[in-house]
């Protein structure tokens, strides 16, 4: 799944944690739609904060001491995490609860 990087942003509770935006991504918001449908069907999961997904989210790129997204780039998505946003009620922390591998097919395969 090949996504163009955007502007930069600022995401957290404090608006201190600098991402870059992925721009013009149908797909991937195809996908997160898909899979809250899943979880919510499958596994019985439901949205605690609703506003981070469907027209909320806001898919990007961490930006880390060592990489960043090149705005205007181009680049191919090899994995995407599925995160609880408040574990536990705790709207300040993060947790990865799986990834999603995605092959050449971009089909994906939780892990």
């Amino acid at each position: 799944m090949s996504v163009t990087i955007g502007e930069a942003a600022l995401f957290g509770p404090d608006f201190t944690i600098l991402v870059d935006l992925i721009t013009n991504a149908p797909s991937l918001h195809r996908l997160h739609a898909d899979l809250l449908v899943a979880l919510a069907l499958h596994a019985d999961i439901a949205i605690d904060v609703p506003q981070f997904a469907l027209a909320g989210y806001r898919p990007h790129v961490t930006v880390t001491s060592t990489a960043r997204a090149n705005s205007g780039n181009r680049y191919t998505l090899g994995q995407l995490a599925l995160v609880d946003m408040a574990p536990a009620g705790r709207s300040e922390l993060r947790v990865v609860i799986a990834t999603c591998e995605l092959d050449h097919g971009d089909k994906p395969r939780l892990q």
